[in-house]
């Protein structure tokens, strides 16, 4: 399926070809889960929606995406598992959905470019001290953290969250932030992945022709 391996009745994914020059894949609603590591090398590949079946993004699950260049975890999704981002060399932004209970250790390991995350999780829970880290770059001087306004103070005392040197709330970053959206080059989704011809309530992902996704929170 467009080179694409899965399972017969494509429950399971198998391998994304590397060389696959496609920027964004969809995957299809019938996924259940992955293999270890389908995307390795996948430099062409910038952008990915999860199927609604994956509620836990497995062990190494986008190790080595090197394409990546950022990731929404959607609201379906409960858990992230350990490596399950490990060298996404490319990945500058990252969303994580509110209902994300759990996130395994180095789960976004040397990502080095990253330099914005967002963590919608109301109550932040203890992570380890090493999922953001990163050979040769300081991720949690470098990165902002970008979380609800109201869970602020919370995440500057809770271990694995605390690290990070600049920690705002979602309002004041949409204070900070402004995009045009007036053009037939950009495309507004939300965190589901449903596209929409204008801004909605909640957070929007921005998708830009070129590739490159911001996100607008609106109140």
């Amino acid at each position: 399926m467009g080179g694409i391996l899965y399972s017969k009745e494509l429950e399971i994914l198998y391998q994304y070809p590397p060389s696959k020059k496609d920027s964004v894949y969809i995957m299809p609603e019938n996924v259940q889960s992955m293999v270890i590591n389908p995307f390795e090398g996948t430099e062409y590949l910038k952008n990915i929606s999860l199927s609604k079946n994956i509620t836990i993004v497995e062990e190494a699950a986008f190790m080595n995406a090197t394409g990546l260049v950022s990731f929404v975890v959607p609201d379906w999704v409960t858990e992230i598992g350990r490596y399950s981002f490990q060298g996404c060399v490319n990945m500058k932004e990252l969303t994580i959905s509110k209902n994300v209970k759990k996130i395994g250790v180095q789960s976004f390991w040397n990502c080095k470019k990253l330099s914005t995350v967002i963590s919608l999780i109301e109550t932040p829970f203890e992570v380890d001290d090493e999922v953001f880290n990163c050979w040769g770059t300081n991720i949690y001087e470098q990165a902002v953290l970008i979380v609800p306004q109201e869970s602020v103070e919370k995440y500057k005392i809770t271990s694995g969250w605390k690290q990070f040197a600049k920690i705002i709330g979602t309002q004041d970053a949409a204070n900070i932030n402004s995009l045009t959206i007036n053009s037939p080059n950009v495309h507004i989704y939300d965190i589901q992945g449903k596209r929409h011809d204008n801004l909605q309530k909640g957070m929007n992902i921005i998708r830009s022709k070129n590739g490159k996704t911001r996100k607008v929170l609106v109140k």
